[in-house]
């Protein structure tokens, strides 16, 4: 017994007799394998082009699809050649609809075969292809493409512009071990930074803290990205590093308190074992073991400025 996702081919010895069905189960295994990894490696929606355009003519309205793919819930793909010119009936319910491209298949009779030992000739040939329809909006079919969502509202249509789903990237992707070290980082130190400068010694950004604050800032949108490459993780750690060394090292932080001192001496020696961009994924997988060690002591410098701007507001 098989499962759903469970992949079955012909197993081909000497003297199988082949059938029509063997040969079609034999393109099915190949057929299904390319759309699991398409599904999982790129989930589903608009990939590129797929946009369209609403035009009103003097009875009736028309949607241009321009050409481009796109990839089905089952994995399908959807490839649109050319430019797809859609005649859209009016619907008779108001509410809101979804064009969708459909994956369709259909026996090319030009490729007329003969049947053995009888008269008869059958197709040889399945081409597929796709075909526009507009469906209502809870209509979500699995071998389709959604491009437009229009709204039919009093016997007139007009394109709604919200999202599509798109694919092309993967939007579901397991997210590294990395991203939760980098992430927990971004946030110890911008916890860091507003401690400091509710304290008396800084009032004043210097360019330091500017420049730090800013990679922080471009680290987090960077961390919403979901399914985040490990290079892209490794290079941020030790850009961020860089500039943190830069703002603890300055006249007026490293003195603030004795750990904040020693964080920023850890830092230089994390900093200057960086590893470049022209270095491999495993020097950068060993220098990331110390940029891990430097979570603890970051951890404590939020707790010990944490108590000392409480202390110094209590006595105010």
């Amino acid at each position: 017994m098989t499962s759903r996702e469970d992949l079955v081919r012909l197993n081909a010895f000497e003297g199988l007799c082949l059938t029509a069905g063997d040969l079609v189960s034999e393109q099915l295994y190949h057929r299904n394998a390319q759309r699991r990894h398409a599904r999982y490696l790129s989930g589903h929606g608009v990939v590129q082009g797929l946009a369209v355009e609403l035009n009103q003519r003097v009875d009736r309205y028309e949607a241009v699809v321009s050409a481009g793919f796109g990839l089905a819930r089952s994995g399908q793909g959807m490839h649109l050649p050319a430019d797809l010119l859609v005649p859209l009936e009016m619907q008779e319910v108001d509410g809101d609809y979804v064009l969708w491209l459909l994956h369709v298949e259909r026996e090319d009779p030009s490729s007329a075969r003969p049947i053995f030992d009888t008269a008869d000739s059958r197709p040889s040939r399945i081409v597929e292809s796709v075909e526009a329809r507009l469906l209502p909006a809870e209509a979500e079919p699995d071998d389709g493409v959604a491009v437009a969502r229009l709204r039919v509202r009093l016997g007139r249509m007009a394109h709604v512009h919200v999202p599509v789903p798109r694919a092309g990237r993967v939007e579901r992707a397991a997210e590294s071990w990395l991203k939760p070290r980098v992430t927990r980082y971004v946030e110890l130190n911008r916890s860091v930074m507003l401690l400091l400068f509710r304290t008396s010694r800084l009032h004043e950004l210097s360019i330091a803290a500017y420049g730090f604050y800013a990679a922080l800032v471009g680290a987090e949108f960077l961390l919403i990205e979901e399914g985040t490459a490990d290079t892209v993780l490794y290079r941020t750690a030790g850009s961020l590093v860089r500039h943190a060394r830069t703002f603890f090292d300055a006249d007026g932080v490293r003195d603030v308190t004795e750990r904040i001192g020693q964080l920023a001496t850890l830092l230089q020696a994390v900093d200057d074992a960086s590893p470049t961009s022209a270095h491999d994924a495993r020097l950068w997988q060993a220098w990331f073991e110390q940029f891990e060690r430097l979570l603890p002591p970051l951890e404590r410098a939020v707790e010990e400025l944490q108590a000392t701007v409480e202390a110094r507001s209590e006595g105010r």
